[in-house]
């Protein structure tokens, strides 16, 4: 995975069983942060059938799903720490979306360059295949 010394926000959606005395699946959505001096990740569960839409979105957009549903919970013992959590991300919004742009392209760019080169191997085995030399 590319490493860079900038500050950045890595943000992951999964499908899981979180509660242990609960057979349901839940979504969870964590925000890993390289740089945050309150702590390393804020993670939030949605039930199964209410998957959060994020795909694509930027950290600053990804911070206010998630914070909504911080403050949607009725009960909460570490929500002023996720408070500060989401207002550290809304604080460097810019330069996290910065790097997560930065981070997408060059993701984006390694996965047409192996596409490019799945083209031009199939083209070759075409070829061969319609012009077989005896």
């Amino acid at each position: 995975m590319y490493q860079s010394n900038a500050m950045k926000a890595q943000i992951r959606k999964t499908l899981g069983q979180y509660n242990f005395c609960s057979s349901d699946k839940q979504w969870q959505v964590y925000m890993y942060f390289d740089e945050c001096p309150i702590q390393r990740g804020l993670a939030c569960l949605w039930d199964e059938g209410d998957e959060p839409d994020i795909e694509g979105m930027k950290p600053s957009g990804v911070i206010e799903v998630m914070s909504e549903r911080v403050e949607s919970y009725w009960i909460s013992t570490s929500r002023e720490q996720e408070r500060k959590v989401v207002q550290w991300v809304k604080d460097n919004a810019k330069t996290l979306d910065s790097q997560w742009l930065t981070d997408e392209i060059e993701r984006w760019e390694k996965k047409r360059q192996r596409c490019v080169s799945t083209i031009v191997s199939l083209e070759i085995e075409l070829e061969e295949l319609n012009n077989p030399t005896e």
